[in-house]
């Protein structure tokens, strides 16, 4: 496995996903004092399972996000595709709902909070202005919608 990382001659570094630093994990029931840091205490304040994962069982965060980039192709004349950012962005995650902004938006949206006008549909192109007036506001993401913005989705 290759991680993103880089040693110090700028060759990809192996990702071994665990650390090595024994000073850095806790073992339940150790007599010395473990010491962490205010910005490790801080990440167990907003992710016991995080600050778990991290120090006792030692796996260590990823380094940065990867990106993938496809090729341009056509998309089928009866598809829609949404997207919940566009190339070289991050999904943000709405900790509150533990869930994406995209996806807990895209939820609501198709729940009926899209159809504004009242006519009783959701069509791909209320659903996507919904989607993304609700995560432009939180992040820097930027929604993308691939096919027919007036074809209906839900009808009721």
């Amino acid at each position: 496995m290759v991680s993103i990382k880089r040693n110090s001659k700028g060759e990809f570094a192996e990702a071994k996903g665990l650390r090595v630093r024994k000073s850095s994990i806790y073992e339940p029931g150790q007599e010395e004092v473990f010491k962490i840091s205010r910005s490790k205490f801080s990440n167990f304040m907003d992710c016991e399972r995080c600050f778990y994962l991290d120090r006792v069982k030692g796996l260590q965060e990823p380094g940065m996000p990867i990106f993938i980039e496809i090729a341009e192709q056509e998309i089928p004349k009866n598809f829609t595709v949404f997207s919940a950012s566009a190339a070289r962005e991050t999904a943000k995650i709405l900790p509150e709902v533990e869930n994406g902004l995209f996806s807990y938006f895209l939820m609501k949206g198709l729940e009926g909070e899209t159809d504004s006008d009242n006519d009783n549909q959701i069509t791909n192109g209320k659903l996507h202005a919904f989607i993304n007036n609700n995560v432009s506001r939180q992040a820097n993401q930027t929604l993308q919608l691939s096919g027919d913005a007036s074809r209906i989705l839900v009808q009721w």
